[in-house]
């Protein structure tokens, strides 16, 4: 008994330490409300100026989301620099376009990741027009912030969800039986699904090793989102550079948006990969309708920015396993109290039982004594 209640009052300690420092941490992160989104590598304007853009109305209903609605710092970005990124949580980094990540920029972003409490959005692109640079820079930024997620350099397409074309893909498969990512798809219903324009899907990299997402489980790694049943891998440049985890002319549900958490060197990072942009690009992920098709890409972008800003870290996680452990101690201690009742009850009985016996016992010995001396006196 003294040692279950030592080992429980250790539990408690501890839960109180990792809970201080979780509060510590919310604490931070409600400071850091400032939301960098890139354009100066072809994802739109490069002045950072949408007027008079096609996608104007749809980019002023992204930012008063993100400034009005939810109360953060939105800065449209025309260069990726420390300043920049400096006291920022959040950065959009859609696919490229006409203009390659330098390796300067990618250090930027790499020391801004690792300085902890930071979520990246790294939209992608299909293999369309041979444009694998696209690709390469998306998996050249996700290697560097040491990712375990992966862009395929080819594209999909669905021949029955979409948006008046196989290749404007509708995604209508969502997560909603994983815990980690039921709130980043609430509202988005498989009848409306999300728009990803001609986009391409993930894959896991686990210890040099490509995996498929859709079949392997990645430690830390969830899907959002994926196509609908009728998603056919399209691949444009098979022979130079084919899918990775995948082949050109597969088909089925396809994994085209993962998250992934506990990352960076402090383990409380995250990170968001789409097939395609959530904004910018030629329609992004943020559109409501498209072709006359109702989408809930407005609910789904904005739900995956609520999860991104709220920071959770391994030690988060390490103090859930404690509180199940300290919930199945207190179970099994509860256990061993009913048990130790019975057992009281049933050394009662047996004390009861014995008492009986030694009756019955010595009536026995009385009637044989009796009937022993009757029987002398015969």
């Amino acid at each position: 008994m003294r040692k279950r209640n030592a080992t429980l009052f250790l539990l408690g300690l501890l839960t109180l330490a990792l809970a201080t420092t979780a509060i510590a941490s919310t604490g931070n992160a409600t400071s850091k409300l400032k939301i960098v989104i890139d354009l100066s590598h072809g994802q739109g304007p490069a002045d950072g100026n949408w007027t008079g853009n096609k996608l104007e109305a749809l980019h002023a209903d992204f930012e008063g989301n993100l400034s009005v609605v939810k109360g953060y710092e939105v800065v449209w970005a025309t260069n990726l620099t420390e300043s920049v990124l400096a006291d920022a949580q959040f950065l959009f980094l859609g696919s490229v376009y006409g203009k390659n990540l330098s390796d300067v920029e990618v250090q930027v972003i790499v020391n801004w990741f690792q300085q902890g409490e930071k979520t990246i959005w790294v939209g992608t692109d299909s293999d369309y027009g041979g444009a694998r640079y696209i690709v390469d820079n998306t998996n050249r930024v996700l290697r560097a912030i040491g990712s375990k997620i992966r862009a395929e350099p080819t594209s999909v397409e669905d021949p029955f969800s979409n948006c008046a074309g196989a290749y404007r893909v509708r995604a209508n498969v969502s997560n909603t039986e994983d815990a980690e990512v039921a709130g980043i798809v609430a509202g988005a219903n498989a009848s409306n699904g999300v728009l990803f324009h001609g986009p391409t899907i993930l894959y896991g990299f686990v210890d040099g090793v490509a995996v498929s997402l859709e079949t392997t489980t990645v430690e830390n790694v969830h899907w959002v989102m994926k196509t609908g049943p009728s998603g056919i891998v399209v691949d444009h440049d098979i022979t130079i550079m084919p899918p990775v985890a995948h082949a050109d002319g597969q088909e089925g549900s396809f994994v085209i948006m993962a998250v992934e958490k506990y990352a960076g060197p402090n383990e409380d990072c995250k990170i968001i990969v789409t097939g395609e942009n959530p904004y910018g690009g030629y329609q992004p992920g943020f559109s409501s309708e498209y072709y006359g098709y109702p989408l809930d890409g407005p609910t789904l972008v904005m739900n995956a920015v609520d999860w991104g800003v709220m920071v959770e870290s391994a030690s988060d996680k390490t103090m859930n396993e404690i509180s199940q452990l300290e919930s199945t101690i207190a179970t099994q201690a509860s256990e061993i109290s009913t048990l130790e009742t019975t057992i009281t009850g049933l050394e009662s009985d047996l004390a009861g039982l014995q008492t009986l016996l030694y009756a019955a016992i010595g009536l026995a010995i009385i009637g044989i004594l009796i009937g022993a001396v009757g029987v002398f006196k015969k």
